[in-house]
């Protein structure tokens, strides 16, 4: 929901709003998109099943990546160390670094991201439409 104040725009979003789209199996909600940053972040959320095995390792040239753990537990492989990242952890991704996460537990897990600069969910349009 879309708001102004002293001619400023700010978002308001419920829980359930957001657009949803699948990547690998698994629905992420887009929180903010690229266009109403203005290019400046993509942030969405997404809860991995149990035993989710995630996708490949890759990296994103340009940009940083920040995944705030909001419940569960996730691992997470970064360059070549792998670390279990719990509830109320955040993990940054800089530009360049080959990273990749997955839920080896037996619980969802729930992480919110911040993805700057903005553009990551063109890229997911592109993976969704091919599953």
């Amino acid at each position: 929901m879309q708001h102004s104040a002293r001619n400023q725009q700010y978002q308001v979003r419920s829980p359930c709003d957001g657009k949803v789209l699948i990547v690998n199996g698994v629905p992420i909600t887009i929180k903010v998109t690229g266009e109403e940053s203005d290019g400046a972040c993509t942030v969405f959320e997404s809860t991995v099943p149990p035993h989710f095995s995630g996708q490949p390792a890759h990296l994103h040239p340009h940009a940083t990546t920040i995944f705030y753990i909001i419940s569960g537990v996730l691992a997470f492989t970064l360059a070549e160390e792998t670390l279990m990242v719990r509830q109320g952890s955040l993990v940054q991704v800089p530009p360049g670094l080959l990273h990749k996460f997955w839920n080896p537990t037996a619980a969802p897990a729930t992480y919110l991201a911040y993805i700057s600069p903005a553009g990551f969910e063109q890229e997911s349009i592109a993976i969704a439409t091919d599953e």
